[in-house]
């Protein structure tokens, strides 16, 4: 991840592999973290829009690490938060339509807030903020859907309240799906299935992050061309 760090990029790998039949996946693990798939089960007990609100407290990485180089790594929104932009996406279960974003006080350039609105109406937030308190969760993903809240903490913890009603569920460990997407890729190639993770999405993931980013730039709104 990210498929490529500019539109045209993995628009070009969606064409190369689709016109030699070769099998593409993208590294966006989240989508198998265990609780992840719980919550889309919940989500999709009670069909309506929805909306998340992901907040990223990132460490500072030198200033010559490669993520921040936008040659080798896109910068942090392109070569990271392509992670975030994915998960909602994929919960949502519908494909983004307008982005915005703007930088959060505090003269860090790195520093956003994202607003995406999806097609069947659902919007995401991602707040990305960096060199954050080391004691607060580094993700947590808030979704709200009517009366339901849902909150998933570092992939470790998930809480659920409707009404009166508290669930919670814990893993042992925190577990953001690495493994599990390794497998589902593995399983794709000996059974000829559909990758768990496509290029397709790898194009979408791209295209919001790179409208964000001009959407900085320019200070409007950017729609997100098909």
């Amino acid at each position: 991840k990210p498929l490529g760090l500019t539109v045209a990029d993995c628009l070009e790998v969606q064409r190369h592999a689709e016109s030699r039949r070769v099998p593409v996946a993208v590294g966006f693990n989240r989508r198998l973290a265990p609780l992840a798939p719980r919550l889309t089960a919940m989500l999709s007990q009670h069909p309506g829009s929805a909306a998340f609100i992901y907040r990223v407290r990132a460490q500072r990485l030198p200033p010559t690490h490669w993520l921040l180089d936008p040659v080798r790594g896109g910068g942090r929104l392109v070569g990271e938060g392509c992670h975030f932009v994915d998960l909602m996406r994929w919960l949502a279960g519908a494909d983004p339509v307008r982005v915005s974003a703007i930088p959060l006080p505090g003269g860090d350039a790195d520093n956003l807030h994202v607003g995406i609105r999806f097609a069947n109406d659902c919007h995401g937030t991602l707040v990305y903020t960096v060199g954050s308190v080391l004691h607060e969760p580094k993700e947590e993903l808030e979704v709200i859907q009517g009366s339901r809240v849902f909150r998933l903490v570092d992939f470790r913890t998930l809480h659920v309240s409707e009404g009166v009603r508290q669930r919670r569920w814990r893993l042992r460990h925190a577990d953001k799906g690495h493994r599990a997407l390794l497998a589902a890729c593995c399983e794709a190639l000996r059974t000829k299935a559909q990758m768990p993770v496509t290029a397709l999405d790898g194009v979408w993931a791209t295209r919001c992050t790179v409208a964000a980013r001009e959407s900085v730039q320019s200070g409007h709104p950017c729609e997100v061309a098909v």
